[in-house]
């Protein structure tokens, strides 16, 4: 099992502001150290948990509900869809973006349509990344710009 737990939402000491708590359900370790390294570099936003399967994301929401789950499509033993179908059932309140190498309308759409409160280009800039998770936490629909054009 390799699921990794960052802790829970902080105060930065020199600022009085609340971090927002991400949980990141993906198969490559280095997107999980790549969004670690991203958020440290903001004061909104930090890792709270880190899961590469399914099984891996229910067990790290036992320990505590982040404020936005990050899942890619790809996991082994079952897919993100399906994941986030499961999520839509045990924790509905739990805004889910979906992180994705696929350029392909009919995977936003399907995601979109299953729940996912927004469909993020892997290959997006970092600005557009965090533009993408802020929005959802706000409440917002986030599509990547490429996608929207085309939808």
């Amino acid at each position: 099992m390799d699921v990794k737990s960052q802790g829970k939402a902080t105060r930065t000491r020199d600022r009085s502001t609340c971090r927002r708590k991400v949980m990141l359900v993906d198969n490559h370790p280095v997107v999980g150290y790549g969004l670690k390294m991203l958020f440290q570099s903001t004061d909104d936003l930090e890792l709270a948990g880190q899961a590469t399967s399914v099984a891996d994301a229910m067990v790290l929401l036992k320990a505590g509900i982040p404020d936005l789950a990050v899942l890619g499509l790809s996991l082994p033993g079952s897919d993100g869809i399906e994941l986030l179908k499961n999520l839509q059932i045990s924790h509905p309140c739990l805004p889910v973006l979906v992180f994705s190498m696929y350029d392909e309308n009919d995977f936003a759409r399907h995601v979109l349509q299953a729940g996912a409160k927004g469909y993020v280009m892997k290959r997006e800039s970092c600005d557009e990344v965090l533009l993408a998770i802020r929005c959802v936490l706000a409440g917002g629909v986030f599509i990547s710009p490429s996608l929207t054009e085309r939808l």
